[in-house]
């Protein structure tokens, strides 16, 4: 009887620890473990070795969970390291964990009324899975690819989690990947501020392991440095002094290698000291074409005479026969922009001492010339760039150098009227490239064109195929013709952020069976209304009403539609197709909680229109997500984005930033003001003389629009911007009544002092054009700057800058930050350390991100769940 009591004792306390072991999945580990430890109660008698064995596991186990309970206790009272903010409790912690949130987004179905969460949660408050390390630090921006091989690719990433590196990387078909300068070193130039394609390369890798690869690369110190990529432990060798303020100094961006005479063209910029302080710099450097020998590290001038260059780029055609080599580049001058005016010039180079000898201009006036690149095999004497004389679009022009006539390859208009290119503020920007047998392949909105001179084209529209730059193989070894020759991209989509793709040409099985078929020509027919869907249709002839055939987009694939006969034929189509292949792995985000944004059209002032991409509030854990004004749900607040340049744009790629806000149930109005790039140069031009009015007015007119529209609530607008972004934001911020706060980064708040002490050259007189002559129209830029009129700022604002910002003084934002906590408007002011224009570095980006979701929850009553950081100091914020 003894015996008995004990082991139904024994027994009770098996299944209490076995109960409470199993109740949370920290301890459930532990009960697994137990289970199979547990001697079996049948055999158990008090002298027997199982029973002693028993006690000590009974003990043990009390002992683990005595432990589990004080630890888990105590730790629902800590906040987490990562992603929670100061004094979380333990299912605000679990919230922010997103694992924790795709579970529960699991189990939706089953469970629609989870614990832990409000599914009609406040607006600004909804916990998400796309933390601030997520949407920061997590993402490696892609820049720029280069030339790729058959075996490689190349591009350059720019890496906050090693504060802010910028670092070309090489990629083979296996997916090995190889950084192609050490730890220690950034390949990044400071020519115009912005910088752009830091790298040469010599020659290319023939294998993994090739000694020979050999490689020349800006460093941010501005030196130049050879470097074999492939030799471990190999220290670059640098060719030219560092970067100092006492000296003369040279800086240098966008390389092109003379093979024959082994030196590299650059553009080059020439800082001067102060004669009255030598820590300082002159206002104004020097700029023009110089080339380095790689032998004796000699530097020449060979170019000089205009503010600015762009684009050096040589003919490869090194022929015994020619005496002469042609070089092409780009050049302009105060007070044009390269969106405004630029020359296209050609020039021989000598072919013993490499001299210019001769130069022509190939372009007109008042005509936009970007992106040079001479033809390949019997194609060499023709030089293509990109112009906007043809009907006032970006388009792919050819030069013939023998003849010395232009042409336009393609029609914008039968593109359906998409600009290919974009404003040059980084130099190297790649926008097509050339393949054999007169064959190009172009980028352009959401599109990858094809492009076959004297055939037609096709155009791709996929997850991958927004494109930012593109790189072809050049003729030669490994590249025979047109489907041979390897093609990289960096491209996204509204669903992938920008990655490293190649593309891959194959010929169409219906022409490789019979390329006489008619069928497969440009006659081929589909009927109208019954085959082609509305919803296929991407674009109209704007004249379409006007003319009795208008052209039709179906499935990517132009065609051109009779109206009485309700008939269509296929514009072109090609031999071939491509095919996408990304080079590094996708995006793997939960589609379920990524907002696609959808393209508006608005009225604005003036009888004009604008764009912009809506982003609407995307969560599915919650059931407001999406919706719009109704009797029983008010609408979310909308946070509109104002672009940089101001001749940028915005484009719909996946950007974890927007994801950020969207899934926390604030929209985004990501807007295309007047005088932003892609729709032409009618367009770009509107914002001249008209800065700080048509840009503000478009802000504030897509706001209300979605407004009316029932998309946003009036109550809860917001508004930010960098750069010339900031200069916006503040406008309308301070001249409109429309947002209740805002957030300036490195934005402009005084034009009159930017047009008195900017130290930034590039655009020095950008703002002759945007607002008036400086010398003659001073009043404007006095009337236009939000800090000489802050007594009619009435909402909050913060403030966000690098302290080594070259583009836009930290001083601006210092001082709009001091009126405003002087007349006691709730303000908040963050200054970075070691950053310029423009955060890179992964503790700003976070922080930033952080401050700005802090102030805005401050400005619009909402708890900001999730922080990293909130320690922000707000001034003013009870008054």
């Amino acid at each position: 009887m003894l015996l008995s009591n004990k082991t139904s004792h024994i027994s009770i306390i098996y299944r209490i620890i076995s109960f409470i072991l199993s109740l949370s999945p920290i301890t459930h580990n532990i009960y697994q473990i137990y289970k199979m430890v547990k001697p079996s109660s049948t055999t158990l008698s008090p002298s027997s070795f199982g029973w002693m064995m028993n006690n000590v596991i009974v003990s043990v186990m009390v002992m683990m969970l005595i432990t589990i309970v004080v630890v888990t206790g105590s730790s629902s009272y800590s906040s987490s390291p990562d992603e929670s903010g100061s004094g979380s409790t333990n299912t605000i912690l679990d919230m922010c964990n997103p694992d924790t949130l795709y579970d529960m987004m699991d189990n939706i179905g089953v469970d629609p009324s989870p614990k832990g969460i409000d599914r009609l949660g406040a607006y600004g408050s909804w916990y998400s899975p796309w933390t601030t390390k997520l949407a920061t630090s997590n993402q490696k921006y892609s820049l720029e690819t280069y030339e790729p091989t058959k075996d490689f690719a190349f591009w350059l990433e720019v890496r906050p989690t090693e504060q802010g590196r910028f670092v070309p990387v090489q990629v083979d078909n296996n997916n090995n990947y190889r950084d192609l300068i050490p730890i220690g070193y950034n390949a990044r130039s400071s020519v115009y501020e912005y910088g752009g394609t830091p790298i040469v390369f010599l020659n290319y890798p023939r294998h993994a392991n090739d000694q020979d690869f050999k490689v020349v690369f800006i460093n941010e110190d501005q030196a130049l440095y050879l470097h074999y990529p492939h030799r471990d432990k190999y220290v670059p060798l640098r060719l030219t002094p560092p970067v100092t303020t006492r000296n003369t100094t040279m800086r240098f961006v966008d390389g092109t290698h003379d093979k024959k005479r082994n030196r590299i063209v650059y553009i080059c910029e020439e800082h001067f000291p102060s004669p009255d302080n030598p820590e300082e710099e002159l206002q104004q450097a020097l700029n023009y074409l110089c080339s380095i020998d790689l032998r004796t590290k000699e530097i020449k001038i060979i170019e000089q005479g205009r503010d600015f260059y762009s684009y050096p780029r040589f003919n490869h055609d090194f022929s015994k026969v020619n005496i002469n080599i042609n070089l092409t580049w780009i050049s302009w001058s105060f007070p044009n922009m390269p969106w405004d005016d630029t020359e296209l010039y050609v020039g021989n180079i000598h072919y013993f001492d490499g001299s210019l000898t001769s130069k022509y201009r190939v372009s007109w006036f008042n005509e936009s010339v970007i992106d040079p690149k001479w033809g390949i095999g019997d194609d060499r004497d023709s030089l293509y760039y990109i112009s906007d004389i043809s009907e006032g679009y970006w388009a792919i022009h050819k030069h013939n150098s023998i003849s010395k006539t232009n042409q336009l390859i393609q029609s914008p208009k039968s593109l359906g009227y998409i600009e290919i290119g974009e404003p040059i503020w980084y130099f190297g920007r790649s926008f097509y490239d050339l393949l054999p047998n007169k064959r190009i392949m172009a980028t352009g909105d959401k599109y990858i064109i094809d492009i076959k001179i004297g055939m037609g084209f096709e155009k791709y529209e996929n997850e991958m195929s927004i494109g930012r730059s593109i790189k072809t193989q050049k003729q030669g070894v490994g590249c025979r013709d047109e489907y041979d020759c390897s093609v990289t991209i960096l491209g996204g989509s509204p669903t992938q952020t920008t990655t490293l793709v190649r593309l891959l040409s194959s010929p169409r099985k219906s022409f490789q069976n019979n390329q006489n078929n008619q069928n497969n020509s440009q006659q081929q027919k589909v009927k109208v209304g019954v085959q082609v869907d509305v919803s296929s249709i991407r674009y109209q002839d704007k004249d379409k009403d006007k003319k009795d055939t208008y052209i039709i987009e179906r499935f990517g694939f132009p065609y051109e539609c009779n109206r009485q006969t309700g008939q269509c034929k296929s514009v072109y189509l090609l031999p071939y197709h491509i095919e996408f292949q990304p080079l590094l792995p996708l995006d793997t985000y939960d589609s379920r909680f990524i907002s696609i944004p959808v393209l508006i059209k608005f009225a604005t002032s003036d009888g004009h229109f604008a764009y912009g991409y809506y982003y609407p509030p995307t969560n599915p854990l919650y059931t407001n997500a999406g919706q719009i004004s109704n009797a029983s749900n008010k609408p979310p607040p909308l946070l509109v984005k104002s672009h940089g340049g101001p001749t940028d744009s915005a484009e719909p790629v996946l950007n974890m930033k927007f994801q950020y806000w969207t899934s926390r149930g604030i929209g985004i109005l990501d807007v295309n003001y007047r005088g932003s790039s892609g729709y032409g140069r009618q367009y770009r031009e509107l914002l001249n003389t008209k800065w700080g009015i048509y840009d503000v007015d478009d802000c504030c007119n897509g706001a209300k629009y979605l407004v009316e529209n029932g998309f946003a609530s009036n109550d809860s607008l917001l508004i930010d911007g960098g750069s010339a972004g900031g200069f916006t934001t503040l406008a309308s911020l301070t001249f409109r009544d429309v947002f209740k706060g805002g957030s300036s980064f490195f934005g402009i708040g005084d034009l009159d002092k930017l047009a008195q002490q900017s130290r930034h050259k590039f655009e020095f007189r950008y703002a002759d054009k945007l607002v008036g002559d400086y010398k003659e129209q001073r009043q404007l830029f006095y009337d236009r700057s939000p800090i000489r009129y802050v007594s009619k700022l009435k909402v909050p604002v913060a403030f966000f800058h690098g302290a080594d910002d070259m583009v836009v003084d930290p001083n601006q934002s210092r001082e709009m930050y001091e009126h405003l906590k002087a007349i006691g408007i709730p303000t908040l002011l963050e200054i970075y350390q070691g950053e310029d224009h423009g955060f890179v570095q992964e503790k700003n980006l976070q922080r930033s991100l952080d401050g700005e979701h802090f102030f805005f929850s401050k400005i619009l009553g909402f708890e900001a769940k999730c922080l990293l950081h909130n320690d922000f100091n707000i001034v003013n914020l009870n008054k």
